[in-house]
């Protein structure tokens, strides 16, 4: 399961090396708040998937690789709330059953063109 702070320290690295030393800089860019790309930076906050896409094309990050992370930690949320419903239900799933789903679902994805198409987003 991908960690906020993953998909932080992804977008921190990615500004970095695209020579935007400051979040300002990048706020700018995506017409945004210098205070929102801390969020996303310091993992406090997720960005959506078009947002990631902006991202990815200002950055110049190749291949979705910022729109995969986003996914797949929105897929694990999606998995843990359904699974927590499943246990309220009373129903026993297999310990292995996220990593199962979660692996299947970015596979999926994964098939599709190389990534996420950025024309669907």
């Amino acid at each position: 399961m991908v960690k906020t702070n993953k998909v932080g320290q992804f977008i921190q690295d990615a500004r970095l090396r695209a020579g935007f030393p400051k979040q300002e800089a990048l706020a700018q860019a995506l017409h945004c708040t210098g205070q929102y790309i801390h969020l996303l930076e310091t993992g406090k906050t997720i960005p959506s998937v078009r947002t990631s896409a902006k991202i990815q094309t200002v950055l110049r990050i190749d291949a979705n690789k910022l729109i995969v992370l986003v996914i797949d930690f929105k897929v694990n949320q999606k998995i843990q709330a359904l699974m927590r419903e499943c246990e309220d239900c009373g129903i026993q799933l297999s310990r292995y059953a996220n990593r199962d789903i979660s692996r299947h679902l970015l596979e999926a994805v994964r098939e599709q063109n190389g990534g996420v198409s950025q024309k669907t987003l």
